[in-house]
């Protein structure tokens, strides 16, 4: 099996740190929209892109890294 060696996060747009998974802290409450693009060891990738609904303030949001699905064989060799 190909192994991710690669997280790139944004959240709304703009590039925030984070591997496997991501912890972001908020403000305000609001609609946020997270996108991480991962690369295998091959050099495939895949995005994601959930959004979440932000209700309160100083909310914390933890992303975990995607699961594999097995219609998801691009990011295989």
């Amino acid at each position: 099996m190909v192994e991710v060696v690669d997280y790139n996060w944004t959240v709304t747009g703009e590039p925030v740190e984070g591997k496997e998974t991501l912890s972001y802290s908020f403000d305000s409450p609001g609609e946020v929209t997270f996108e991480v693009t991962v690369k295998n060891e091959a050099g495939k990738t895949n995005i994601t892109s959930p959004t979440v609904q932000v209700i309160g303030q100083k909310t914390t949001v933890t992303l975990l890294r995607p699961k594999r699905h097995p219609k998801c064989r691009h990011l295989r060799k």
